[in-house]
């Protein structure tokens, strides 16, 4: 019974042992910055309507500035990258005004990256992460 037990849990480790949030990766700025990271939606609220073919990125500069699109407005700011934390200062953004639906999306994510405290590249995607490595946002290169 007892090795019964310990395979059905090393088999559970096994499983999800790769689900875990990574621990912030230093030194792999390279992977970051001058790249365009377009956001993958999978970890969007249930209740958040993203309309057909709305596309939301961000880039990272060696300055520690960065930029992207909400997908109706532009917006800008300056973040520290130090060992895998991600520290997002003032952020500007434009005034455009959109659809409610393209709206409530920009709104998700603009406080998502203003939560994110951890970043890192796994197998070609930025992960964005709480205090806690909770996933909050994940982005695919442009």
């Amino acid at each position: 019974m007892r090795a019964l037990l310990f395979l059905a849990l090393i088999t559970v480790i096994a499983a999800f042992g790769n689900a875990a949030p990574a621990v912030a990766q230093e030194g792999n700025l390279p992977n970051l910055l001058g790249e365009t990271w377009v956001r993958s939606f999978d970890l969007a609220p249930a209740n958040l309507a993203v309309p057909d073919g709305l596309t939301q990125t961000i880039a990272f500069n060696p300055d520690g500035t960065m930029g992207g699109n909400t997908g109706c407005n532009g917006f800008g700011g300056t973040v520290a990258l130090e060992k895998g934390l991600f520290k997002p200062g003032p952020t500007r953004m434009s005034r455009r005004a959109c659809l409610n639906t393209v709206m409530a999306a920009e709104q998700d994510y603009m406080t998502r990256i203003g939560a994110a405290r951890q970043w890192w590249v796994r197998q070609n995607e930025l992960h964005l992460a709480d205090g806690q490595g909770r996933p909050l946002l994940r982005f695919h290169r442009q």
